[in-house]
């Protein structure tokens, strides 16, 4: 889901700081399974790929924190049905994603955000790049509003990809060069609704 991409770079890291591994790669794509039959995938076909390593130089990954929040699971669902038809039926995807989707997804970005800021000691002012994403357009810098980040913080998919699912926070990083020193709040919320939130720091 749209939060796969973090969760599998927090699975990534427990591994690399443990030394199990030196180095890890989280891969990420959609595709509708079956165009013309799926109902409600309206997510561009989009990969993407994060290659993690220790280096002792620099911090990286400091702190994850997810949240789930059931409350609010109806807006962002899917499912497999078998449907009936002339030749006997078949398996049909459908996802609907409720039109307060956006605006919840966001209330519980911020508060995710905001915890892991506090249980880190992190003046949100301190973040000099945010990236985030949910699935919906426009998300990231809405977010950052709220967070109280200038435009210029944010790194967004581009337009085309801005609808992106589980690949977008990839196409986000590849957006924005994080350079050394520089502090990144990565956030992804998806259908749960599920938050992951991370600090990074190059």
């Amino acid at each position: 889901g749209a939060c796969g991409l973090l969760t599998g770079i927090y699975l990534v890291d427990s591994m690399l700081a443990s030394g199990t591994v030196g180095r890890g790669m989280v891969v990420a794509t959609d595709a509708d399974p079956e165009p013309g039959v799926s109902e409600g995938f309206a997510f561009p076909a989009l990969g993407g790929a994060v290659l993690l390593s220790a280096d002792a130089s620099r911090p990286g990954f400091t702190a994850f924190r997810f949240a789930t929040f059931p409350e609010v699971a109806e807006l962002f669902q899917s499912a497999v049905n078998w449907r009936e038809n002339g030749s006997g039926g078949r398996n049909v995807l459908s996802l609907e994603i409720a039109g307060d989707y956006a605006d919840r997804a966001l209330e519980c970005a911020e508060s995710t955000a905001r915890e892991l800021a506090a249980t880190e000691r992190l003046d949100l002012g301190e973040v000099e790049c945010l990236i985030a994403t949910a699935s919906v357009p426009g998300f990231a810098g809405e977010l950052g509003r709220r967070l109280g980040l200038s435009g210029e913080r944010v790194a967004s998919p581009p337009d085309r990809l801005a609808a992106g699912h589980t690949a977008a926070l990839a196409a986000a990083l590849e957006s924005r060069r994080l350079a050394a020193g520089c502090t990144t709040l990565f956030v992804s919320a998806g259908s749960g609704l599920t938050v992951v939130a991370a600090l990074y720091r190059a």
